[in-house]
């Protein structure tokens, strides 16, 4: 899919999708909104099997992949970036605000999220990564590790 095409995407989906900040979303409604990403984005079967075990590749795809996930369940808004009182309240709860903070903070340096250069998806996408395999219990029952 072309940026142009995913930049229109984006732009509807934040006027149609209302925020989730009111309310903490569930697994199981994360679960659903990967395979609602998934189908409209026309993922190949591939990653389509990635993304069942939690495992998400470095590739383009995969960038619009978690992309399309983090603006319908992560309330993220490119101007704002990601809720982090939504992200919070889903993920943050048992280890108190500030170790919540800094972990987030570490892992998103540690995996050059905030990298000069980078696109928004692949920015997002290095973000997604360290929620997926600090909190892999939500992501995956298993706890299955990205790769």
């Amino acid at each position: 899919m072309s940026a142009p095409l995913i930049s229109w995407f984006t732009f509807i989906l934040l006027l149609v999708i209302p925020a989730q900040s009111l309310k903490v979303p569930t697994r199981e409604q994360f679960l659903s909104l990967e395979e609602t990403c998934a189908d409209i984005l026309g993922v190949s079967d591939d990653l389509r099997a990635q993304i069942r075990q939690h495992r998400y590749p470095d590739t383009p795809e995969s960038h619009q992949f978690t992309y399309c996930t983090a603006v319908l369940f992560f309330d993220y808004k490119p101007a704002v970036g990601l809720n982090m009182d939504l992200m919070y309240a889903v993920f943050g709860q048992d280890e108190g605000r500030q170790q919540f903070g800094r972990a987030k903070k570490d892992c998103f340096e540690r995996n050059g999220a905030y990298q000069e250069g980078l696109t928004r998806f692949e920015s997002l996408y290095r973000m997604y990564r360290c929620f997926a395999d600090r909190y892999a219990s939500f992501f995956a029952s298993d706890e299955v590790k990205s790769k």
